[in-house]
């Protein structure tokens, strides 16, 4: 009965979170190629975190993010392209972060540390997005 309820909650979070709504643009199977960072954590739509359970990795051709197994129910991996990713440096109380904000899915950010950030970058040379006002 827990291991239900823990898939039924985790499945309604991706919904509250935006990740669902990633999903049904950026839904990736392919193995992804690049370096994965393994327990990261990011702010999305209405404050809510995922903290140290993502994945991130980063290449030329764009950003993957997932959650580490445990969480991955209503969770499946994404891969967005550069060209639909906008980025953003904010500064807050914190301390500096970098909002992603994504074409065919707007109001779903993705809010991670200036340090993810530039791990990231150094992966995806080239293809790391200008900054942008979004």
């Amino acid at each position: 009965m827990f291991i239900l309820w823990f898939v039924i909650v985790i499945t309604v979070v991706s919904y509250i979170t935006g990740w669902r709504r990633l999903s049904e643009c950026y839904h990736t199977d392919r193995p992804f190629d690049g370096k994965v960072l393994r327990f990261q954590s990011a702010l999305m739509r209405w404050g809510s975190h995922y903290g140290g359970c993502l994945n991130a990795g980063a290449n030329t051709e764009g950003l993957y993010l997932s959650l580490m197994f445990f969480f991955r129910p209503g969770h499946p991996p994404l891969f967005i392209p550069w060209s639909d990713i906008a980025v953003q440096e904010e500064s807050t109380r914190m301390g500096k972060s970098v909002k992603l904000s994504f074409a065919k899915a707007p109001g779903i950010p993705l809010t991670i540390t200036s340090e993810l950030a530039d791990k990231l970058k150094a992966e995806a040379g080239y293809g790391w997005p200008e900054k942008s006002v979004v």
